[in-house]
Formats: structure tokens, C-alpha cells, sequence
């Protein structure tokens, strides 16, 4: 093993005002198609949270991970 410092990150669902869900419900309503509401919940994180989280993990990485 070369001992690199690592990082576990859990990421979850992120989305872009660009692309995601955000987009697909949007899309949905302004064609006048239904949205589906058989999942009740959403687990998401803006883009550039997920970005910035990602980066402030690399102050914690140690070998072997964590």
C-alpha cells in the first residue's frame, strides 16, 4: 500500500438548477404532466454544497482512511 491520506464521503442525491430532480419535476409540470408522488421523500444536497463539503474532507484525510 502507498499510505495515501483517504477520505469516506457518503454523498447524497445532488442537484443543479441545470439538471436533477428540481429539473425534472419542472419539466413535468410546465408540460402538463403528472408528477408522480409514489416516493414521499427526497434525500438531497446542492451541487456546490457537495462540492465545497468534498473539498473541506481532504483536511481530514488520513491513511488509513476514516
Amino acid at each position: 500500500m502507498n499510505k495515501t491520506p483517504m477520505t469516506i464521503l457518503r454523498l447524497n442525491y445532488a442537484c443543479e438548477l441545470r439538471y436533477g430532480v428540481l429539473v425534472d419535476v419542472a419539466q413535468r409540470v410546465n408540460a402538463g404532466h403528472p408528477v408522480s408522488l409514489s416516493m414521499g421523500y427526497l434525500n438531497t444536497i446542492w451541487q456546490a454544497d457537495a462540492s465545497a463539503m468534498a473539498l473541506e474532507s481532504l483536511a481530514f484525510a488520513t491513511s488509513p482512511r476514516r
